[in-house]
């Protein structure tokens, strides 16, 4: 059985938000790891692409777990799914930390911290970007 379809001028705009952050991290985990690769060499790539892979996985987990459509408007329900998405992406996160750490040591650990860290900035800088727009 098919879910209906909605046309576009009926979906809420934070339904496609998921989709927008993926493909916005995406992009900086491929400029970081050319960047990475033009500064340092081949072998940080990886590191930088593991630094924004940490990020991402956990974010997009939030996102998919958070904001996707549900048909309660009970406020109760909204706070209790918040708080599961942000337990399992604290967890997803310290799990990715560990399995890099023992399986994959990154060759250049500044690079994969700063990845993660410039990755983790991402969906604030857009929101920061888009407000910046409204606002007359």
């Amino acid at each position: 059985m098919q879910a209906p379809r909605v046309h576009l001028a009926q979906r809420r705009p934070y339904q496609d938000m998921p989709a927008r952050l993926l493909i916005r991290q995406c992009l900086t985990a491929v400029l970081l790891a050319a960047l990475a690769w033009v500064l340092v060499g081949s072998g940080a790539v990886l590191s930088a692409l593991l630094g924004s892979a940490v990020c991402m996985v956990p974010a997009q987990y939030f996102a998919c777990r958070f904001l996707r459509p549900r048909g309660s408007r009970q406020a109760k329900q909204h706070v209790s799914n918040l708080y599961r998405a942000q337990v399992g992406k604290f967890t997803l996160s310290m799990a990715l930390f560990v399995i890099v750490f023992v399986k994959l040591p990154p060759a250049h650990p500044v690079l994969f911290f700063s990845a993660y860290a410039v990755t983790c900035l991402v969906p604030q800088l857009c929101c920061w970007r888009t407000k910046a727009r409204v606002t007359p």
